[in-house]
């Protein structure tokens, strides 16, 4: 016998028997789960009739049209996430984690408007080393108006090493910093992401280790057996900030937004919302493309840490669409009603009085000077709180498997 048939239709008929095979596994059954007798009896049937065609196929030869297309990974779908959609470990240190990285690069993301040709480097270095430029920088990235010394002094030297790698043709600057080179980003990055994302854990309460033995875990990628006696939230912080310097940063750093990932834009979600193909993940977080301004029709990261860092990139470079900021208000106001105190005064009032104020407007019974005193020590722990961290990309991150 023959069979013809689409690659979609072979991956929903191969699928089937292994969602049913982990229900048992998990003990949900049709029956358990309330279905009538005759629906239980139907899927024995249809299992039957898919063991006597797998045995078919083991004995028979495939011959695929256009091997190109159905193996491609971004224009054929060729996984299947199975099982319950469930909150990721780690949480939400998880996602606040790479977070503090990609501000430190993003920071210098401005100066690379500044400048141009061959005089950006020695512009760029000029700049950093008066000192204001990497006071404002190390400012956005530490979240806070008084960030330490040791942070400014990280600042100088990754806005030195970004624009001798723009010099050295290691970073691409159009449209966006771009990784170009990993062995750039091995020598010249990494030991300072690395210096930066340990102030980051004594900010999270990992004191108990020196900082040249987290330097030596998290350039090897995980924690190693000196490092057992620690508590399993600052083995995992370790592992996870490990995991990021060694391989997901780069990775994420070397991609370019609306080229190789990017959000859905309202048209394309209405689109594919009407074809049935936009689950809650491709809403809200980024998605892989398959060339410039062409996201993929279905596919979606399978790595939850990849999927974290290129929403938040995307998030950052594209901006929040109307649909997000309406998410973002409902967010604060939630946040909101949990914080003790007078409501003016509250972490999250704060934030949105400095949201409103960074674009020229304000807000009535608050003058400008009482929202930058009180502002700046507060927006910090307003994002904590808010439990997304100034992105909704995190909002549905359980919805990663």
């Amino acid at each position: 016998p023959a069979f013809v048939s689409t690659p979609r239709l072979l991956l929903l008929f191969t699928a089937r028997p292994l969602a049913r095979t982990h229900a048992q596994v998990q003990g949900r059954t049709d029956a358990e789960a309330g279905k009538d007798c005759a629906h239980v009896a139907s899927s024995v049937l249809q299992a039957a009739w898919a063991v006597e065609i797998f045995d078919i196929w083991a004995g028979a030869v495939a011959v695929i049209d256009e091997v190109d297309l159905v193996f491609h990974p971004l224009k054929s779908e060729l996984n299947w996430p199975l099982g319950d959609k469930l909150a990721l470990d780690f949480s939400p240190l998880r996602w606040e984690l790479p977070i503090a990285l990609l501000d430190a690069f993003l920071a210098v993301q401005q100066l690379t408007n500044s400048g141009a040709g061959s005089h950006f480097a020695d512009s760029v270095n000029q700049r950093a080393s008066s000192g204001e430029i990497a006071l404002r920088c190390a400012e956005m990235a530490y979240g806070s108006a008084r960030p330490p010394v040791r942070a400014q002094e990280l600042m100088k030297q990754l806005i030195s090493a970004v624009a001798d790698g723009v010099h050295t043709k290691a970073l691409q600057r159009v449209p966006h910093l771009v990784l170009l080179s990993i062995d750039f980003y091995r020598n010249s990055l990494l030991p300072i992401f690395a210096q930066w994302l340990i102030l980051w854990m004594r900010r999270q309460g990992l004191r108990e280790v020196a900082d040249e033995e987290l330097v030596r875990c998290l350039h090897c990628g995980h924690a190693d057996k000196t490092l057992q006696y620690l508590p399993d939230a600052h083995i995992k912080m370790v592992n996870a900030g490990g995991a990021w310097l060694v391989s997901l940063l780069p990775h994420v750093l070397a991609k370019v937004n609306r080229v190789h990932y990017g959000l859905l834009r309202p048209s394309e979600m209405a689109e594919m919302a009407r074809s049935a193909q936009l689950p809650r993940s491709r809403r809200y977080l980024a998605v892989p493309f398959v060339g410039k301004d062409a996201p993929s029709p279905s596919s979606e990261y399978a790595h939850p840490d990849v999927a974290i860092g290129l929403s938040y990139l995307a998030y950052r470079y594209e901006g929040l669409r109307r649909a997000d900021f309406g998410k973002c208000l409902m967010s604060l106001r939630s946040a909101l009603d949990l914080e003790l105190g007078a409501e003016i005064k509250r972490p999250t009032s704060q934030m949105w009085i400095q949201w409103v104020h960074s674009v020229g407007a304000r807000v009535r019974g608050v003058t400008r000077q009482e929202a930058a005193t009180t502002a700046a020590t507060t927006t910090a722990a307003a994002a904590t709180r808010a439990g997304w961290a100034a992105s909704p990309a995190v909002a549905v991150e359980s919805e990663v498997r």
